[in-house]
Protein backbone atom coordinates (compact mmCIF):
# COMPACT_ATOMS: atom_id res chain seq x y z
CA UNK A 1 0.00 0.00 0.00
CA UNK A 2 1.09 3.35 -0.84
CA UNK A 3 1.40 5.74 2.31
CA UNK A 4 -0.95 8.16 0.04
CA UNK A 5 -3.38 5.45 -0.23
CA UNK A 6 -3.14 4.44 3.92
CA UNK A 7 -3.28 8.42 4.60
CA UNK A 8 -6.32 8.71 2.64
CA UNK A 9 -8.02 5.85 4.44
CA UNK A 10 -6.88 7.29 8.18
CA UNK A 11 -8.22 10.84 7.14
CA UNK A 12 -12.20 9.35 5.99
CA UNK A 13 -12.32 7.71 9.12
CA UNK A 14 -11.20 10.82 10.63
CA UNK A 15 -13.28 13.01 9.00
CA UNK A 16 -16.13 10.50 10.22
CA UNK A 17 -15.19 10.47 14.16
CA UNK A 18 -14.63 14.26 13.52
CA UNK A 19 -18.11 14.46 12.83
CA UNK A 20 -19.48 12.31 15.21
CA UNK A 21 -17.70 14.47 17.88
CA UNK A 22 -19.18 17.48 16.74
CA UNK A 23 -22.80 15.79 16.42
CA UNK A 24 -22.44 14.52 20.21
CA UNK A 25 -20.85 18.39 21.31
CA UNK A 26 -23.88 19.90 19.54
CA UNK A 27 -26.33 17.69 21.11
CA UNK A 28 -24.85 17.68 24.47
CA UNK A 29 -25.25 22.30 24.25
CA UNK A 30 -29.03 21.29 23.09
CA UNK A 31 -30.24 18.65 25.55
CA UNK A 32 -32.24 19.59 28.69
CA UNK A 33 -31.87 16.51 30.70
CA UNK A 34 -28.35 16.95 32.45
CA UNK A 35 -27.95 12.67 32.46
CA UNK A 36 -28.50 13.01 28.45
CA UNK A 37 -26.37 16.02 28.39
CA UNK A 38 -23.51 13.96 30.66
CA UNK A 39 -23.54 10.82 28.46
CA UNK A 40 -23.43 13.17 25.14
CA UNK A 41 -20.04 14.63 26.48
CA UNK A 42 -18.86 11.14 27.54
CA UNK A 43 -19.74 9.91 23.85
CA UNK A 44 -17.64 12.94 22.31
CA UNK A 45 -14.70 11.98 24.42
CA UNK A 46 -14.51 8.56 23.43
CA UNK A 47 -14.83 10.00 19.63
CA UNK A 48 -11.96 12.13 20.92
CA UNK A 49 -9.87 9.17 21.82
CA UNK A 50 -10.73 7.59 18.43
CA UNK A 51 -9.15 10.35 16.53
CA UNK A 52 -6.19 10.19 18.70
CA UNK A 53 -6.28 6.44 17.70
CA UNK A 54 -6.19 7.23 14.25
CA UNK A 55 -3.36 9.83 14.40
CA UNK A 56 -1.46 7.33 16.22
CA UNK A 57 -1.83 4.28 13.24
CA UNK A 58 0.78 4.26 10.78
CA UNK A 59 1.83 1.48 7.89
CA UNK A 60 4.25 -0.56 10.47
CA UNK A 61 1.77 -0.70 13.16
CA UNK A 62 -0.81 -1.80 10.88
CA UNK A 63 1.36 -4.63 9.46
CA UNK A 64 -0.12 -8.53 11.08
CA UNK A 65 -3.08 -6.58 12.56
CA UNK A 66 -5.44 -9.92 13.74
CA UNK A 67 -8.79 -9.38 13.87
CA UNK A 68 -10.21 -9.35 17.45
CA UNK A 69 -12.70 -11.61 17.93
CA UNK A 70 -15.85 -9.29 19.92
CA UNK A 71 -19.25 -10.72 19.98
CA UNK A 72 -21.77 -8.94 18.38
CA UNK A 73 -24.66 -8.59 20.80
CA UNK A 74 -26.61 -7.63 17.50
CA UNK A 75 -29.38 -5.84 19.99
CA UNK A 76 -28.90 -2.76 17.17
CA UNK A 77 -31.15 -4.84 14.70
CA UNK A 78 -34.10 -5.10 17.23
CA UNK A 79 -33.67 -1.22 18.05
CA UNK A 80 -35.70 1.23 16.88
CA UNK A 81 -34.38 3.99 15.14
CA UNK A 82 -34.53 7.69 16.66
CA UNK A 83 -33.87 11.37 15.49
CA UNK A 84 -32.30 13.92 17.76
CA UNK A 85 -34.71 16.00 20.21
CA UNK A 86 -33.84 18.45 23.00
CA UNK A 87 -36.39 16.49 25.14
CA UNK A 88 -34.62 13.20 24.69
CA UNK A 89 -34.47 10.58 27.19
CA UNK A 90 -31.39 8.63 28.30
CA UNK A 91 -32.94 5.51 26.35
CA UNK A 92 -33.63 7.67 23.18
CA UNK A 93 -29.89 8.73 23.12
CA UNK A 94 -28.44 5.29 23.63
CA UNK A 95 -31.01 4.09 21.04
CA UNK A 96 -29.18 6.71 18.91
CA UNK A 97 -25.61 6.16 19.79
CA UNK A 98 -25.98 2.27 19.68
CA UNK A 99 -27.74 2.91 16.03
CA UNK A 100 -24.65 5.85 15.12
CA UNK A 101 -22.22 3.14 15.81
CA UNK A 102 -23.97 0.06 14.19
CA UNK A 103 -23.67 2.67 11.19
CA UNK A 104 -20.35 3.01 11.59
CA UNK A 105 -19.75 -0.70 11.85
CA UNK A 106 -21.30 -1.59 8.24
CA UNK A 107 -19.98 1.72 6.51
CA UNK A 108 -16.15 0.01 7.39
CA UNK A 109 -17.42 -3.45 6.85
CA UNK A 110 -18.54 -2.71 3.19
CA UNK A 111 -14.82 -0.82 2.94
CA UNK A 112 -13.42 -4.06 4.34
CA UNK A 113 -15.24 -6.34 2.19
CA UNK A 114 -14.33 -4.37 -1.67
CA UNK A 115 -10.06 -4.78 -1.28
CA UNK A 116 -8.22 -7.48 -1.38
CA UNK A 117 -5.24 -5.75 -0.81
CA UNK A 118 -3.89 -6.92 2.73
CA UNK A 119 -2.37 -3.69 4.32
CA UNK A 120 -5.38 -2.10 3.11
CA UNK A 121 -7.61 -4.76 5.07
CA UNK A 122 -5.74 -4.56 8.16
CA UNK A 123 -6.20 -0.84 8.63
CA UNK A 124 -9.93 -1.24 7.64
CA UNK A 125 -10.29 -4.20 10.17
CA UNK A 126 -8.34 -2.26 13.03
CA UNK A 127 -10.56 0.03 12.55
CA UNK A 128 -13.47 -1.54 12.46
CA UNK A 129 -12.62 -3.25 15.42
CA UNK A 130 -12.47 -0.25 17.16
CA UNK A 131 -16.07 0.52 16.05
CA UNK A 132 -17.66 -2.99 16.94
CA UNK A 133 -16.07 -2.76 20.61
CA UNK A 134 -17.68 0.60 20.84
CA UNK A 135 -21.32 -0.40 19.77
CA UNK A 136 -20.92 -3.23 22.13
CA UNK A 137 -19.98 -1.15 24.88
CA UNK A 138 -23.13 0.76 23.91
CA UNK A 139 -25.38 -2.25 23.28
CA UNK A 140 -24.01 -3.86 26.79
CA UNK A 141 -24.96 -0.37 28.73
CA UNK A 142 -28.08 -0.01 27.11
CA UNK A 143 -29.01 -3.68 27.77
CA UNK A 144 -28.40 -2.76 31.38
CA UNK A 145 -29.92 0.39 31.94
CA UNK A 146 -33.54 -0.74 30.13
CA UNK A 147 -33.06 -4.45 32.32
CA UNK A 148 -32.10 -3.47 35.38
CA UNK A 149 -35.82 -3.75 37.00
CA UNK A 150 -36.57 -7.47 35.26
Amino acid sequence: MEISEFDDIINLAKTKEEGSYNAYVCFAEKVKDKLVKDFFLELAEEEKEHIKLLDSLTLKSIKGYEKKDIEDLKLSKFLVEVSFDEEMTIQDAMLYAIKREDHAVEFYSKLLNATLEEQVRNTFTRILDEEKTHKRKLEEEYDNLVYQFF
